[in-house]
């Protein structure tokens, strides 16, 4: 691959014969190419002044993603299944957890299981404990994560080697997601599959029926000229056999769509599964620290609540409805829901919160976190919340907080407080309609 335009563009001169291979044994309707002129990640970079040729966006659903995929999943599919050891270096406990991988798919329920499509399928995380306790671990959670050092190794053996890893932690993990997850995709799927065949539905009779209706009544004013004399029976013929094949078509259609309402629960199926060895374990075994008071654990959630609090009510006040996501570990901690009007559409933001006492001059930012604000761009914010003595200075909202991304091994990043603080902006101001032209000239994250 080589770089092209502004090192945002780049040229592929020659696709591996293996990527080639396997598009050939699982054809789409976007074959792969044998090279690409020009390629992109992101949409500003599809053209540039200057040059003809529009790169092609790489992103999920492309070919060359989707085979390069299917390589590795066979090279090193197994891999995943063997597990692996991480370390949450943002996870100050002491309790090691497993984290499984599941996909879990819903197809349609036709008769004809030939004909059966997936209508969805998703990629979920769940975490098992020692003592049986099982929960949703979000939607990136490995992206927070980095790995452990043989030095870090020797320290946990015995956790290695607990039998709680192998002895029914898999069906703890299935079954959680059969029970709490599943359910939540299937009415998902199901509301919007509901939608889509009531639009379908609703346009196929309205094409098909005026179809049928003129017909007919061309049918009816040819046998009226018939009785009157003239030869139009040929004609009629036509036209009545071509009622005949509308009334057909709308009906067999009609059936398709309401079989293609009837979803099928596929059961989970596990992928891969990790050993997440929290950084105060490490810490307490290797002498760096002592065990976590449950004092200063209460005072930092103190802090959080408030933190939380103050934020929601910020958007509360203004008329957002507000959504508590932070157990989700999706990338923020709080969606703010702003209802549509005669002016313009509903709008969505996206918030991380983080409360920090007076005198801290840090903030730690995960990987997860970073990641997620750089694909959000205008819809996120980063709300920092200063607590003094169990009260609320004052909330800071900074809109773009990133410029770069982390590196790939960063599982979390210290960023100054007083230099994210400097690119403040009063949340009225975030939210106006003419922000987004203005927050072209924000000032730009320092090195």
């Amino acid at each position: 691959m080589r770089t092209r335009e502004n090192n945002r563009r780049w040229e592929i001169v020659r696709v591996p014969a293996a990527l080639i291979e396997l598009d050939r044994l699982k054809p789409s309707s976007d074959p792969l190419l044998r090279k690409y002129e020009r390629i992109c990640f992101e949409r500003e970079h599809l053209r540039v002044p200057g040059k003809l040729q529009e790169a092609k966006l790489i992103h999920p659903g492309h070919p060359l993603v989707a085979r390069t995929i299917d390589s590795i999943l066979e090279q090193d599919g197994p891999l995943l299944e063997q597990g692996a050891v991480m370390v949450d270096p943002t996870d100050c406990g002491e309790d090691p957890w497993l984290l499984f991988l599941l996909e879990h798919a819903i197809e349609e329920g036709r008769p004809d299981i030939a004909r059966r499509t997936i209508a969805s399928r998703r990629v979920q995380f769940v975490k098992v404990f020692a003592d049986g306790r099982s929960a949703f671990a979000g939607w990136a959670p490995h992206l927070d994560l980095r790995p452990m050092g043989e030095g870090e190794r020797r320290l946990v053996q015995d956790v290695l080697h607990a039998p709680w890893i192998v002895q029914g932690a898999q069906d703890l993990a299935r079954n959680h997601a059969m029970e709490k997850i599943v359910p939540e995709h299937r009415d998902e799927v199901v509301q919007a599959r509901a939608a889509d065949v009531a639009k379908t539905l609703e346009a196929v009779h309205e094409r098909l029926s005026a179809e049928i209706t003129y017909w007919s009544a061309r049918s009816a004013e040819l046998r009226q000229e018939i009785a009157a004399g003239k030869d139009a029976r040929l004609t009629v013929d036509n036209i009545e056999r071509r009622v005949d094949e509308l009334s057909a078509r709308l009906d067999s259609r009609t059936r398709e769509l309401i079989a293609s309402k009837e979803l099928r629960v596929k059961a989970p199926e596990m992928l891969g599964v990790a050993l997440v060895i929290p950084q105060g374990l490490l810490d307490l075994r290797s002498g760096e620290a002592t065990p976590a008071s449950p004092v200063d654990a209460e005072a930092r959630r103190r802090v959080e609540i408030l933190a939380m609090d103050a934020v929601s009510r910020d958007f509360r006040e203004r008329g957002f409805e507000v959504r508590d996501v932070s157990a989700d570990k999706c990338g923020w901690d709080l969606t703010m829901i702003e209802p549509a009007t005669e002016a313009h559409p509903s709008a969505v933001w996206h918030v991380e919160v983080k409360g920090r006492e007076a005198h801290q001059d840090t903030v730690t930012v995960t990987h997860n976190e970073i990641v997620t604000a750089l694909n959000q761009k205008d819809k996120f914010l980063l709300a920092i919340v200063p607590v003094d003595q169990g009260r609320v200075v004052a909330t800071h909202y900074i809109p773009k907080p990133f410029e770069r991304e982390p590196e790939f091994d960063d599982a979390s990043i210290n960023k100054s407080l007083p230099k994210l603080l400097e690119r403040a902006v009063a949340l009225d101001q975030i939210l106006s309609a003419d922000f987004a032209e203005t927050s072209r000239a924000l000032p730009k994250e320092s090195p």
